[in-house]
């Protein structure tokens, strides 16, 4: 069965569980990882190697690569982010890409359609840690935060806005 097939079915099938922001989000990703891996191909040839290598061309896009360069294949877009020095999307992107395929192909095992999920535990590792990505407070933001009268002393527990002698521990 082609990999179109497949997954006009198992987006038919998941149709009713899911809004319409996120049936058009899927489709959209599951289209572009078709055209990576090519609509015509048996779902059933589909290997790791081929989910990986969906997820080493995703790595080389850039963002916002379908508004900046509509009608540019995705190797012309590959090789002119890396022209032009464009930083890829980001791991979080990639992830983001991968998850639906990963999914229909959890489904596609329960239907029968393949013996393994090539998908699973296909990792996309953002090289910055999560809590890197934030900046911290700067001291003025926290000192505005705990200078408020729930810090210092509020009027009531009901008008904790107001400045008074009541300290909630």
């Amino acid at each position: 069965e082609p990999l179109e097939s497949v997954v006009s079915k198992f987006i038919e099938d998941q149709g009713p569980g899911w809004n319409p922001t996120t049936t058009a989000k899927n489709k959209a990703n599951l289209k572009i990882c078709m055209d990576i891996i090519g609509a015509d191909t048996p779902v059933n040839a589909i290997d790791r190697a081929a989910v990986r290598g969906v997820k080493e061309t995703l790595s080389k896009l850039p963002p916002n690569w379908i508004k900046k360069y509509p009608d540019r294949s995705l190797s012309e877009v590959m090789e002119l982010a890396a022209r032009d020095e464009v930083h890829p999307i980001k791991p979080g992107t990639v992830k983001a890409y991968l998850s639906p395929i990963n999914s229909m192909f959890g489904w596609a095992v329960d239907q029968g359609f393949v013996e393994v999920n090539p998908a699973a535990k296909i990792r996309v590792v953002d090289p910055i840690r999560a809590e890197d990505k934030r900046d911290p407070y700067a001291v003025e933001q926290l000192r505005t935060i705990f200078d408020a009268p729930i810090y210092k002393g509020m009027s009531s527990s009901r008008k904790w806005k107001q400045v008074g002698s009541e300290i909630e521990r």
